[in-house]
């Protein structure tokens, strides 16, 4: 059972700093928005691909995947509302199914929304919660944006993996757990909402003393028993993650000219 993000190893990612690892996240999410090739793109969806197999190896990454199929299936069948003008390169009769700008502008979305989903799920996978925390605190970020944060990252991998375990539990008392069948409706889901909102609704009193052992509404400093470390290592994690998107940006450019 996985109640955390987090997944340990040794990799290069997992043993850069985390406050270098979270403003690399937040360029390569700007740059790419930036006007490229299409080409480009696909480089970015390869290294984002290779840079979580050597981080958290093939099994997690293609579970990662899967976790983005919905979304990328849905841009795809919406695709012909995308750019109705431009040479059609796919049409019945006389209706335009699918433009060749249309097709361009999807390719783009997707890798945008492969790459971002990816990067940002490598944060989470290759950081402890504690780490991410302390990092945002560092940027002397407000404490209740903290907080609130860190109650997110305690709480809702545990209560996903409650509902989950209900939900077997419920599928298990039928009369052939095996045979459940392909027919579902959302009634049949009803006694699972009941039996999770009820465990929420039980945790609330655990939820409120972890806020009050965070300090919530106290006006004193508070102190900490964690630090992260700075010095030089810091120094050059935090240099490395600027001047890579500064590089793919200059070669952006170049391209460009």
């Amino acid at each position: 059972m996985q109640i955390n993000t987090y997944i340990a190893g040794s990799s290069l990612y997992h043993r850069f700093d985390v406050r270098a690892k979270i403003i690399f996240t937040i360029l390569m999410c700007i740059v790419v928005f930036f006007d490229m090739p299409l080409y480009v793109h696909y480089a970015l969806i390869l290294l984002i691909t290779l840079l979580s197999l050597t981080t958290v190896k093939l099994k997690v990454t293609l579970h990662n995947i899967k976790l983005m199929l919905p979304v990328t299936i849905f841009m795809v069948l919406f695709m012909p509302l995308q750019e109705r003008g431009g040479s059609a390169l796919l049409s019945y009769k006389s209706f335009t199914i699918i433009t060749t700008e249309g097709l361009n502008i999807v390719q783009v979305l997707i890798s945008r929304f492969y790459f971002i989903s990816m990067i940002c799920t490598l944060l989470l996978e290759s950081s402890t919660s504690r780490d991410i925390l302390l990092a945002l605190k560092s940027f002397h970020l407000p404490d209740s944006f903290c907080m609130v944060l860190s109650l997110a990252l305690r709480f809702i991998p545990s209560f996903a993996s409650t509902f989950t375990r209900i939900k077997d539990s419920q599928r298990l008392r039928l009369p052939n757990p095996d045979e459940e069948g392909e027919k579902k409706s959302f009634t049949k889901l009803i006694p699972t909402f009941t039996s999770a909102l009820v465990v929420a609704l039980k945790s609330i009193n655990t939820t409120a003393a972890a806020l009050d052992l965070r300090g919530y509404g106290r006006s004193k400093n508070k102190t900490e028993f964690y630090t992260l470390e700075g010095g030089k290592k810091l120094f050059t994690h935090l240099a490395i993650s600027i001047i890579i998107p500064a590089i793919f940006l200059i070669t952006l450019e170049a391209l460009h000219g």
